[in-house]
């Protein structure tokens, strides 16, 4: 969607309900604005940051079918086949989707022969293409029909029904996937349902943490708009999963800060980098 036609779209909507897009509190306050009419507000209730005027399901849906552009040359931007088989024979390594690091970290969270995982938004497929590789049982779910159909040439079936997601897993995975999408308490729902007791809710995304604000004024009021309706900070993470434990920061280069987590408590680490992740067990968490 070009800028004009985002400007206009927000116009348009200005007087829709403000409602938080996770738990439906109508009460909040600004906290940051773009061109006049989109708004950055914090919930009183859940702590979300979310962008005003929201988007409807139907709205999300279509836009991540025809739309949806992210400017950093792989993300949206499907590879030619030269480039693909490059990509391919390297698993990835050393490119911008290289999540080597990643995997490192959800080996070590369980040392078991076979992992099962969930790798939900999975775009055209470079994440679960990895994960495959290191030897995890994966199943793929994408909304876009075209990236996910691009899947099968890395081998993959990636699924855009999630309701052929089959459960019992030990990692449900979203990378950069819960800022985009209208209902967040949906994702924690499914997650839920999909995990096994002892399973993680693994979740990346831009940090809307005010450490990383006060660190970082102008990125942050960059990273929140019109692809990212949604602004996750720790305090947020935090009350949603109040009753569970947890691992949030900010840093997963820092290995031994993620090792020494024990598992069973809530932790936070440092949260003022560019990039917010939550390790949580949420299988007895209410919503």
């Amino acid at each position: 969607m070009t800028k004009s036609r985002y400007f206009l779209r927000s116009i348009l909507r200005f007087n829709t309900a403000k409602l938080c897009p996770y738990c439906g509190s109508g009460i909040s306050k600004v906290i940051d604005r773009k061109y006049i009419f989109t708004t950055l507000n914090e919930c009183s209730q859940c702590s979300l940051f979310f962008r005003h005027p929201l988007d409807t399901i139907e709205f999300n849906y279509k836009f991540y079918q025809e739309e949806y552009e992210q400017n950093d040359g792989i993300t949206t931007d499907l590879p030619s086949d030269v480039e693909l088989q490059n990509l391919m024979s390297k698993n990835f390594f050393g490119s911008g989707k290289d999540v080597s690091g990643i995997i490192k970290i959800l080996k070590s969270l369980l040392a078991r022969p076979t992992v099962k995982v969930i790798d939900y938004g999975a775009n055209w497929g470079y994440t679960s293409y990895q994960f495959r590789n290191a030897g995890f049982d994966v199943q793929s779910y994408e909304i876009s029909l075209p990236r996910a159909k691009f899947g099968k040439k890395l081998g993959l079936e990636i699924i855009t029904d999630e309701n052929s997601l089959i459960g019992n897993v030990d990692i449900f995975f979203n990378s950069h996937v819960i800022e985009h999408l209208p209902d967040i308490k949906h994702i924690f729902l499914l997650a839920q349902k999909l995990l096994t007791n002892d399973g993680y809710f693994i979740s990346f995304c831009p940090n809307g943490s005010l450490d990383f604000k006060k660190k970082h004024p102008e990125n942050f009021h960059t990273f929140w708009g019109q692809v990212h309706p949604n602004y996750l900070n720790s305090y947020f993470f935090c009350k949603a999963f109040k009753n569970v434990p947890y691992l949030i920061g900010s840093d997963c280069s820092k290995q031994e800060d993620i090792e020494g987590w024990d598992k069973n408590c809530q932790k936070i680490l440092d949260v003022s980098g560019i990039e917010l992740f939550v390790f949580a067990k949420i299988k007895n968490q209410h919503f």
